[in-house]
């Protein structure tokens, strides 16, 4: 016999909030602790789980309010100077995208990833009042 819709819909539910976990999505995770505790305590009756589950959505919640992040969809990227292997990068502006997929890049991540792109490139803040 096969696993029952049940089962596997909380096995789905549980998946996914590892999965939202790993990428620090935790708003998402939030929303799936609320619907796993939806079915720990109305259906299944389950106030072990049920309190498992809150814990953890508390603990997203913290998360949530203690990280620093940014997800920019995009970047704008300017090349000055010279001793670009690519001579036709002075001066010029372009617009990356951030991240790979469905993976949300921070700043730091994404400035790693085009100082490795680009070796000779420095990174260089416009001011704040720009």
């Amino acid at each position: 016999r096969g696993e029952s819709e049940r089962d596997r819909s909380l096995r789905l539910l549980r998946m996914a909030l590892e999965m939202f976990d790993r990428a620090e999505c935790w708003e998402r995770s939030v929303r799936i602790c609320q619907e796993l505790a939806t079915v720990y305590e109305s259906r299944l009756f389950n106030f072990r789980e049920l309190a498992s589950v809150l814990r953890s959505q508390a603990g997203y919640i913290d998360q949530i309010l203690s990280k620093d992040r940014i997800f920019p969809d995009c970047y704008l990227v300017a090349f000055y100077g010279k001793g670009y292997s690519e001579p036709d990068l002075a001066g010029r502006e372009f617009v990356f995208k951030s991240g790979h997929g469905s993976h949300l890049e921070t700043i730091r991540e994404f400035t790693d990833r085009i100082k490795d792109k680009y070796k000779a490139a420095k990174v260089v803040n416009p001011p704040l009042d720009a």
